[in-house]
C-alpha cells in the first residue's frame, strides 16, 4: 500500500504535487487564531520567557491513512526533500495556494540573454582546436 502510494504520487506533474503538499499544508497546520487553545504545546521558550511576548511555532503534524507520522516517514512518502518541502510552506505563507511557476516562464526569447556565436567566431575556434590538435596530440598506437 505504501509503495503503491509512493508510485501514485510520483506519477502527478511537478504542479499536481506541489498541489497536494500546499493542500496538505493548508489543513493540517496549526491557525494562528486558536493559539490560545494550545499554546501550552507549542509555545517556544523558557519559563523566564513567559513574562515576555513569546513567539509561536507554527506546528505541523503528518498523517498517512489516518495514521499520524513523523516528518521523515511523510517527506519519505511524499518523495520529497526537506528543503523544497520547507520552500513550499514559505510559499504558501507568502502566496497562498496557488500554482508554482518558474519566474521565467512566458518570457520572450528576447528578454533571456542568450549566447550567440556567429559563423565567424565558430570558424575561429575550430581552425584554433585543428592547430592544436595538430601541434599537441598524441598519436595513438595502431
Amino acid at each position: 500500500m505504501v509503495v503503491q502510494y509512493k508510485q501514485s504520487f510520483q506519477e502527478l506533474s511537478k504542479a499536481e504535487q506541489d498541489l497536494v503538499l500546499l493542500g496538505f499544508i493548508q489543513s493540517h497546520r496549526h491557525n494562528p487564531e486558536f493559539e490560545n487553545s494550545y499554546h501550552n504545546e507549542t509555545k517556544c521558550g523558557s519559563s523566564r520567557s513567559q513574562a515576555t511576548s513569546r513567539s509561536f511555532r507554527q506546528g505541523m503534524r503528518y498523517f498517512y491513512a489516518d495514521i499520524e507520522t513523523c516528518l521523515k516517514v511523510f517527506l519519505l512518502l511524499h518523495d520529497v526533500g526537506l528543503r523544497c518541502f520547507e520552500n513550499l510552506k514559505l510559499f504558501y505563507v507568502g502566496k497562498g495556494m496557488i500554482i508554482r511557476e518558474h519566474a521565467r516562464k512566458g518570457m520572450s526569447l528576447g528578454t533571456i540573454k542568450t549566447a550567440v556565436v556567429t559563423f565567424e567566431q565558430r570558424e575561429a575556434v575550430v581552425s584554433f582546436m585543428k592547430a592544436y590538435e595538430n601541434q599537441h596530440a598524441i598519436p595513438l598506437p595502431g
